[in-house]
């Protein structure tokens, strides 16, 4: 995501390559976790396939899942229950997508997706506010 004076928000698209590098996970083994409905299937047509930061999420929860010692079976479960953890009951070294949206130059806006359920107007709103106050804020420094 990204976010710069006209707040414009894009989700970000990844090709399995980019998917792999950023998990540590086996393109052979992200296409296998597809097939056995661990992480929903790719976006886009066979050929251009697209992956957001969903599927990331889904890896990286699977990877998480598979570090502490769960089979495909258990994470299966997991994984169509929902899934979801508390953010409180997060422990050190848990992994979370986090989307960094650059409002002004210096002023920057974490969002943790699986916490805020923001969908991307409010998101939009939300970096115009910000953006408006940063705004307001430097022009009456400017002015003193």
């Amino acid at each position: 995501m990204y976010c710069h004076l006209n707040c414009q928000i894009k989700m970000a698209d990844y090709t399995i390559e980019e998917l792999e590098e950023l998990t540590g996970i086996a393109k052979r083994t992200i296409r296998f976790y597809i097939q056995k409905g661990l992480v929903e299937p790719p976006l886009g047509a066979r050929r251009t396939p697209q992956y957001t930061d969903r599927h990331l999420e889904q890896l990286l929860k699977v990877k998480q899942f598979k570090d502490a010692g769960l089979n495909l079976s258990k994470i299966a479960d997991i994984m169509n229950s929902g899934g979801e953890v508390n953010a409180s009951a997060m422990t050190p070294g848990e992994l979370s997508l986090i989307s960094r949206i650059h409002i002004q130059p210096g002023v920057v806006l974490d969002v943790d997706s699986k916490i805020s359920n923001f969908n991307d107007d409010s998101l939009r709103q939300l970096c115009q506010v910000i953006s408006d106050f940063v705004l307001r804020e430097q022009g009456e420094k400017n002015n003193d």
